[in-house]
């Protein structure tokens, strides 16, 4: 597994994440078959968005 495409999470999740072998892309959403299809594209992106606590009111 080289890529985690993910909805959101929170900064430590993502800099612990990177700092291994895996790339975290996220804001990804919908059909999982039509998001891998766009990463297998290279139509997507890291949104940047990140949870900064733990209240889990963030929005991806």
């Amino acid at each position: 597994m080289k890529v985690m495409l993910a909805g959101n999470m929170g900064e430590g999740a993502v800099w612990g994440i990177n700092n291994s072998a895996l790339k975290v892309l996220r804001g990804c959403s919908g059909d999982v078959k039509t998001v891998a299809l766009k990463w297998l594209a290279g139509s997507l992106t890291d949104s940047g968005d990140s949870c900064h606590d733990h209240e889990h009111g963030c929005q991806s």
